[in-house]
């Protein structure tokens, strides 16, 4: 049996955050005809909004070629979320476009042949963070 080396102990600010980062597009300036592109995604609002509180964050997710994937991969940098562990795939960005209706917001999702579930095996990297967040 080999020595495996010295084990690195879990750090309990650091938080790995799992799943999609995609594009809202959302109404424009109350135009119902024209949309705006926003970064979202469940975990990736998770995990900026975990930077926002101090936390350190780390996100793992497939960012697409596109613009769309550059865009969310620069707001969740530019948040202070760590983007070292994600991907990037040739496929496109996901998209969820709102559509407004008389009882509030419907969301239609585009996700087939996307890059957004194209999520690099990180299991043995969650050993060194004090919590794992998966989901969306």
């Amino acid at each position: 049996m080999t020595d495996p080396g010295p084990s690195r102990a879990a750090d309990p600010g650091a938080v790995l955050v799992l799943g999609e980062a995609l594009v809202d597009l959302v109404p424009a300036d109350g135009d119902t005809g024209v949309r705006a592109a926003q970064p979202g995604g469940g975990p990736a609002n998770v995990a900026v909004g975990l930077a926002r509180l101090g936390g350190r964050p780390s996100f793992v997710g497939g960012f697409g070629d596109d613009a769309f994937g550059a865009r969310v991969a620069s707001w969740l940098s530019g948040a202070g979320v760590d983007l070292s562990l994600s991907g990037r795939s040739s496929l496109p960005t996901a998209l969820a476009v709102a559509d407004p209706g008389d009882h509030g917001n419907t969301y239609r999702f585009h996700l087939g042949d996307t890059a957004t579930f194209e999520l690099p095996d990180r299991a043995a990297e969650a050993g060194r963070f004090g919590a794992v967040y998966a989901g969306g």
